[in-house]
């Protein structure tokens, strides 16, 4: 469950299932949950590589409602409740292993990146693309939503696998 103002006067509630890629709204009003369809052309929300984990928006605009990963990347969502549909605008264009981490003005994402090989994608707090790191034949799944301490964010692994990278 996703509970926030993303831009509207009064809070809304979202759920998103990412196994399915199903995204539905709470209408208050209504006292019912509305499914909502993806516009034309908009990317699937489906991400299952690792345990799921979403970044909302700090200071949304009126249907923004935060960076979400995705198979195909990391998205910017929005959601249009009058038309109960929802978009995603692409800020990473590349497979995404674990969900994203923010620390410090800037965001970090593991990616699948050529030849199988796992990237640490840094992008700076207006989401340009930073540096990417190349973390070696490290897993491609089974990663935990990264945690942060002390300036720096790690990323679990069920194996007992860690990538950790310090954020300035």
């Amino acid at each position: 469950f996703i509970a926030a103002g993303y831009g509207f006067p009064e809070q809304r509630l979202l759920a998103l299932a990412p196994g399915r890629g199903v995204l539905q709204y709470w209408d208050p009003l209504g006292a019912l949950w509305h499914v909502l369809v993806p516009e034309e052309g908009t990317a699937d929300l489906r991400f299952g590589a690792s345990e799921y984990g979403w970044l909302p928006a700090l200071e949304p605009r009126r249907g923004e409602v935060g960076l979400v990963p995705t198979a195909q990347g990391l998205y910017r969502l929005w959601i249009n409740p009058i038309n109960e549909t929802y978009r995603l605008e692409p800020v990473l264009a590349a497979p995404l292993v674990a969900a994203p981490g923010f620390m410090r003005r800037q965001l970090a994402c593991l990616v699948r990146g050529n030849a199988g090989v796992l990237v640490l994608a840094s992008l700076d707090a207006d989401l340009a693309p930073g540096p990417q790191y190349a973390c070696g034949a490290l897993p491609l799944s089974g990663w935990s939503r990264p945690i942060g301490y002390d300036g720096q964010l790690s990323w679990l692994h069920d194996e007992g696998d860690r990538k950790s990278t310090r954020l300035n």
